[in-house]
């Protein structure tokens, strides 16, 4: 979706003018100092229930979630219209995790010190949230949606960490080390590398990669291997087995028939859980059709 486009620049300038940069500096600072001093407010998995039932949280919880996404990435597509260029916003995949993304390709034509707002600017407004959830709760008020916005906002920074995703911290750093396309060409390396003790010759061309990069595509593979299968690791070991429960559970109530509201709990949950691996599915075949190039965070 092609959002802000016609957006003028100049109404949006403002957002990355100095004013409003020493703003949300004071943000990024508050957020770890507040918790430094009041360990006791660092969001739990506790903080995540809302109390309404497995069915319901699981519904409301999927709501918040999706729209502190869509808020997360329209900072990036305001960010990208005050640099005067323009973005796109899709669904997409980091591995088996469905995301949302913005394409903002655009700002490559821009000085590498003028591309670091709009890649921060996703975590700068779920850091901003995050105060105002913090700060809500310094005043007294502990209410669980405010508690569950909290949590959502700590797991969506801890995700944007994840340096061996295309996460906004990716690009901030390969932008910082002035690096080209580091993931695809750290896979091709890795690609290359498979083909040697299966005695194939190797598929992919990189010599024309600068040797500075190369060294970082080395010591990267090991992250990006590591990381990966940690992922995969933990999705099999322990999400995939708890979802597996997850629906025998549903099954059992589904099979006590509508008359109980267990049976509607498991209707509910069944269509959430296909609702996201179906969606999950087709951005991934969609990806392969049409493959997407460029910056997307």
């Amino acid at each position: 979706w092609r959002l802000l486009g016609s957006l003028p620049s100049h109404r949006v300038a403002w957002l990355l003018s100095r004013p409003a940069t020493v703003v949300w500096i004071a943000v990024w600072l508050a957020v770890p100092a507040i918790l430094i001093f009041r360990p006791d407010l660092i969001p739990t998995a506790a903080d995540a229930r809302l109390g309404l039932g497995v069915a319901p949280d699981a519904l409301l919880l999927t709501l918040l979630a999706w729209g502190l996404v869509f808020v997360h990435e329209v900072a990036h597509l305001l960010a990208v219209r005050a640099r005067g260029c323009s973005g796109v916003l899709r669904l997409s995949n980091r591995l088996h995790l469905l995301v949302a993304e913005t394409d903002m390709s655009g700002i490559r034509a821009l000085p590498r010190s003028q591309r670091y707002a709009p890649y921060l600017a996703g975590m700068t407004f779920t850091m901003s949230a995050f105060v105002a959830v913090l700060i809500a709760q310094l005043a007294g008020m502990d209410s669980r949606p405010l508690l569950a916005i909290g949590y959502l906002c700590l797991f969506t920074l801890l995700f944007e960490l994840a340096f061996f995703l295309r996460t906004d911290i990716y690009y901030v750093i390969t932008t910082w080390l002035r690096l080209g396309n580091l993931m695809t060409d750290t896979w091709r390396w890795v690609g290359n590398k498979l083909a040697t003790p299966l005695r194939r010759r190797p598929p992919y061309d990189l010599s024309a990669v600068p040797a500075r990069e190369m060294r970082f595509i080395r010591w990267y593979s090991v992250l990006l291997v590591i990381g990966v299968a940690v992922v995969i690791g933990q999705f099999l070991l322990l999400g995939l087995p708890l979802l597996l429960s997850f629906l025998r559970d549903t099954i059992s109530q589904i099979a006590a028939g509508p008359s109980t509201l267990g049976f509607w709990d498991a209707v509910m949950l069944l269509a959430l859980t296909a609702a996201h691996f179906g969606t999950l599915a087709l951005v991934s075949v969609l990806k392969r059709v049409r493959p997407v190039a460029g910056v997307r965070t």
